[in-house]
This record gives structure tokens, C-alpha cells and sequence, in this order.
């Protein structure tokens, strides 16, 4: 059997498509989730989406553990994540020396709780029993929604500055320093109190910042810079790309997620402190602890020391090499099809995403078309973004995911091609809300602290009759997770354009 008649197991391909239109319901199990996943698992060929394992744990790593025998609890000898001292603590002394941090703290909830936790830190350091108030953080326009929940709840307010837009891909690019210092002039001008600065890099697109710059901005006055650093969890010091981090750049907090593309378990993170951080790790601890389940999986713990196995080992070195090398091939060959147009930054960019454009015609239909060109044929891409398609490479991918995928995005410009004859091709619609990241999401129009709105009476009303009224929630369409409506911001036609739901929470009258 070739790689295009099986699966990522080495086994028979299903030749029906798991996507289906149809509601799940308890009386057909034919659409139930379990269902649903079987299907999923027995369709794909090739994952270039989340996690970084691609559905290939037992060839990644050496002993198996994903049983009930191993969902276990905080028993004798297996510690206590709250205040780790035993072997979960081991997880975080190998995280630290492997990154090279100072702290390392594990989180089962991703970079979410990760980047939370940092937040939440960040804001007690200046509390007033600390001698100083602060009320504001620095956000950038493309930060994740966790990180307005994490303003909720540290009752901050923020303050926006602008990443560079890219007005031809129509996505949010690195961070743009000179609106970053802006900001903060404008901020200090104003004598506010700036808790911390928020930096994405790598951004879900790929795009990495200039975090060194960044760090002696923000060090110079102070203020912890915290960087959502979900998508770069691969940035080892073992790395080529080690000097992208924000690690190696000197940056207080930096939020990893473990399962975009290294191999463990989805849902599992870890935060890191690096060398001179601002932030106190006992704050941190006890900030994690407070978005942490007091029932941690230790199915999630033991994937982040099987994957902590992995890196440490000559294998895992191995991987991190190639996967490299996979990613450059996988770009050359995709530039060298007609038509492919890939996605760069002026700085850097994340070596695990490629996000490129394909076909002629109306540009991001042309996304949304090759998406489902590819998922037809059990190749699933992460994301339609902007005029492209986000692939994810992680440590799982293989040099047949990848060829197999280059041949097919020859066979989807060769349908272009025909369809522009009148021939074999049929063009589909954009399908829901597939344009929503296709254009500059408009800036934010607060007129309420978000906490503030989160803490006062809520009303649902329908979208149509929600102009001009105040939200009382975040709307922020995942992927990519950028939020499009904020708790305490005036509803604007711009927003409605982008909203697909049918109703609103917002502020009751």
C-alpha cells in the first residue's frame, strides 16, 4: 500500500470523510463523539494541524502509558502539583535546565493558565500592600483570549497597541516597536501604572518579534514583559533557532504549550521564568495554583516526562534536527510550485509554520478552497488565515506527510487552472465566518474596564439589535483566538460585520 491509500498508522485509509454537516445525537451513534474521532483517526493521512505528535506517540516514545491503570491521582509518591517536591518537581528541574530558565512551572492546562498565572503575578507584584497600584497592562491587538480573561480576573485594564498588519496575507504580523513605544510614552506621560507588557512571538501565523529590542524597552522602566510563547515550545537551546526565544532574549515570562508541536498530550504547558526575571516564582506558584484542577490528569504529567525523555535523548536531538530540515524542505518545494506564494516576516519566522497561498482567482476563497482540496483527500491543515492555509509541522511530521502534501497542492493549481478553462473544477463558497480574519479587525472602543463589565448585570439580545450597546463578553473565534469583542466594548458596525453569532451578551440597561 503507498502513504496514499493509508492512513498516518500504516493502515487501510477510510475513504469517507469524517466532515459532515449533520448534528450529532444520542440516537445515532454514527455521529457520536467517539464516533467521530474513530473516523477522524482512520481518514487522515497527514496531520498538519495541533498536536505536535501527529498521532504517532508509540513511535516517538519508548513506553506506553496511555491506559486507565495510568489515570491516577495525587497518590503516595506521585506528588502533589500545588507544591511539587518529589517527581512532578523532577518534570520542572529538567524543564528549567532543558530551556534554560530559572523557574519552570508545569501547567495541565496549557499556555493558557500559563500565560494567566503570569499575569496574575505580575499584577500583585503591585498591589498596594507591594507600595505601588497598578491598573494598566500593555496588550497587544492580536493577543490571545486567555489573556483578556486574565485582565478580568487581575482587574487590569488595557491598554492597545498595534502589531504590524500585513495588509496583503490580511493577518497581524510581529509586534511593531515603535507602536509598543508609543504606547508606553503615551502611558507614562499619563503617570499610569503598567503592571506588564504583553508580547505574541511566535504569532499563530508564524510571525516572531524582536524580543530583545522589546525586553530592554520594557526592563527600562520596570515593567515585566510577558511573552505568549504558546507556538514556540520547539525553541530549544539544542535549536538553530534557540536566539528567537524569549528565553534567550532575556524576557521576564515566557508561556510554552507542549502539544502545538512538541509530542505531548494536548492541553499540557509549562511557564518559565527566565534569569532575572521580575516576577516572584512564589507569586507565580501561587497564581498557577489558582487555574489549576485540583485533579491534575497524570495521563497529561507523564506525556511531559516521556517528552522530557524524548528531548534529553540522542533521538529526540535527531528529531529536532530533522524537523527542522522538514520545514525548509517543505518550503522550497512548495515555492516551486507556480501560483504557491509563502508567508515571511521582516524578522523571523516560527520554522513550524508555513502558511502560503496556492491557485489563482478571488484570494481567500482560494484559501477556504485548497482547505478543503486538501481535507478531501485526508490532509488536514491547521487554519484558513487571511489569503492562506496554516500548515503546522511538529515533531511527529514525517517526509511522507510532506510529500504527500506537496502533490497534492500541485493537483489543487492544476484544478485552478482547469476551472479557469470551464473544467472539473467548481469553486465553493467561503463557508460561516471564513473571511472573519481576512480583514483588519477593528480597534477596540472601550468604554468600560473589562472586569468591570464581566461584574455587572448581563442581558442576551440579538446581534441585530446590539449596535451600539456595551459587551459583557469576549468573542474571539478559535483559531485563531484573537478577540474580535471584548468585555466592555462599545458594539460597532465594524464588529458586527465580523460577528456570526446570532446573539450578544451585553451590559443590561
Amino acid at each position: 500500500m503507498t502513504e496514499h491509500t493509508v492512513n498516518r498508522d500504516n493502515k487501510p485509509a477510510a475513504t469517507e470523510s469524517p466532515c459532515t454537516t449533520e448534528a450529532p445525537t444520542t440516537a445515532n451513534p454514527r455521529y457520536s463523539l467517539c464516533s467521530a474521532v474513530a473516523r477522524h483517526a482512520r481518514f487522515e493521512k497527514a496531520s498538519f494541524h495541533t498536536p505536535g505528535h501527529k498521532g504517532r506517540q508509540d513511535s516517538l516514545f519508548q513506553d506506553a502509558f496511555l491506559s486507565a491503570a495510568a489515570d491516577l491521582t495525587e497518590l503516595p509518591g506521585l506528588d502533589d502539583l500545588s507544591s511539587p517536591t518529589g517527581v512532578l518537581a523532577d518534570i520542572e528541574r529538567r524543564a528549567t535546565a532543558l530551556w534554560g530558565s530559572d523557574h519552570s512551572f508545569i501547567s495541565v492546562n496549557g499556555a493558557s493558565a500559563a500565560l494567566t498565572a503570569a499575569i496574575l503575578a505580575a499584577a500583585s507584584a503591585c498591589s498596594p500592600t507591594a507600595g505601588r497600584t497598578c491598573k494598566y497592562a500593555l496588550m497587544p491587538r492580536n493577543a490571545h483570549r486567555s489573556a483578556i480573561n486574565a485582565l478580568c480576573l487581575a482587574r487590569l485594564q488595557p491598554l492597545w497597541y498595534e502589531p504590524d498588519f500585513d495588509q496583503d496575507w490580511g493577518i497581524w504580523g510581529p509586534a511593531s516597536n515603535q507602536s509598543l513605544q508609543q504606547a508606553l510614552e503615551t502611558a507614562l506621560a499619563g503617570d499610569l501604572d503598567i503592571a506588564l507588557c504583553l508580547v505574541v512571538s511566535p504569532t499563530y501565523a508564524g510571525a516572531v518579534s524582536d524580543i530583545k529590542t522589546i525586553v530592554g524597552l520594557t526592563k527600562n522602566h520596570g515593567i515585566p514583559l510577558i511573552v505568549d510563547e504558546a507556538h514556540g515550545g520547539h525553541l530549544l537551546p539544542a535549536s538553530e533557532s534557540f536566539k528567537l526565544s524569549a528565553i534567550a532574549c532575556g524576557a521576564d515570562a515566557v508561556a510554552h504549550s507542549w502539544h502545538k508541536t512538541l509530542p505531548a498530550l494536548t492541553q499540557t504547558g509549562m511557564l518559565h521564568l527566565p534569569a532575572g526575571s521580575l516576577l516572584n516564582p512564589a507569586s507565580v506558584r501561587s497564581s498557577l495554583n489558582m487555574v489549576t484542577s485540583t485533579s491534575p490528569s497524570y495521563l497529561l504529567l507523564a506525556s511531559m516526562a516521556q517528552t522530557l525523555n524524548l528531548l534529553e535523548s540522542p533521538k529526540g536531538t535527531g528529531l529536532l534536527k530533522s524537523f527542522y530540515s522538514l520545514s525548509a524542505g517543505f518550503r522550497r518545494q512548495a515555492a516551486a510550485i507556480k501560483t504557491v506564494e509563502i508567508y515571511d516576516t521582516k524578522y523571523s519566522t516560527n520554522p513550524s509554520h508555513v502558511l502560503l497561498s496556492a491557485g489563482s482567482g478571488e484570494e481567500h476563497s482560494q484559501a477556504h478552497n485548497l482547505y478543503e482540496f486538501l481535507q478531501d483527500r485526508g490532509i488536514f491543515a491547521e487554519a484558513t488565515m487571511g489569503k492562506g492555509v496554516l500548515f503546522m509541522l511538529g515533531l511527529g511530521s514525517s517526509e511522507a506527510d510532506v510529500e504527500l502534501t506537496i502533490n497534492t497542492i500541485k493537483d489543487f493549481v492544476t484544478a485552478c487552472e482547469l476551472n479557469e478553462k470551464g473544467e472539473n473544477f467548481v469553486n465553493s463558497a467561503p463557508a460561516g465566518n471564513a473571511q472573519t480574519f481576512a480583514k483588519r479587525q477593528p480597534s477596540f472602543e472601550p468604554i468600560l474596564p473589562p472586569h468591570q463589565a464581566m461584574s455587572m448585570p448581563h442581558e442576551t439580545i440579538p446581534a441585530s439589535e446590539a449596535l451600539g450597546r456595551i459587551a459583557a463578553q469576549c468573542l474571539a473565534p478559535c483559531p485563531p483566538g484573537i478577540p474580535i469583542l471584548i468585555p466592555g466594548q462599545k458594539i460597532t458596525e465594524e464588529v458586527l460585520e465580523l460577528v456570526s453569532d446570532k446573539v450578544l451578551v451585553v451590559v443590561a440597561n
